[in-house]
């Protein structure tokens, strides 16, 4: 039997993928897609929340420094040159 005419070119069974899929599929890590898949659900979500928490603290910590950096350059530029 051949495969259905309705197949798509990645689909397995479909021959050779498209030269599209084919460049995309090198940085691919397959190894992580099927870890995350033998998570449940609940496990995805404190995962997805999880990286919440670290990208807010990363954005409250660049304010913070973007501040600092700020301040410091108004000290650097009223001091005195000698």
């Amino acid at each position: 039997m051949s495969a259905p005419e309705h197949a798509q070119d990645d689909e397995p069974g479909a021959g050779e993928p498209d030269p599209v899929v084919r460049a995309y599929l090198g940085g691919i890590d397959r190894t992580l897609i099927a870890k995350n898949l033998r998570l449940t659900p609940e496990q995805r979500l404190l995962q997805l929340m999880a990286l919440q928490r670290m990208a807010a603290e990363l954005r409250r910590a660049g304010r913070e420094g973007s501040r600092w950096s700020c301040s410091a350059c108004a000290d650097r530029s009223s001091a005195p040159t000698s």
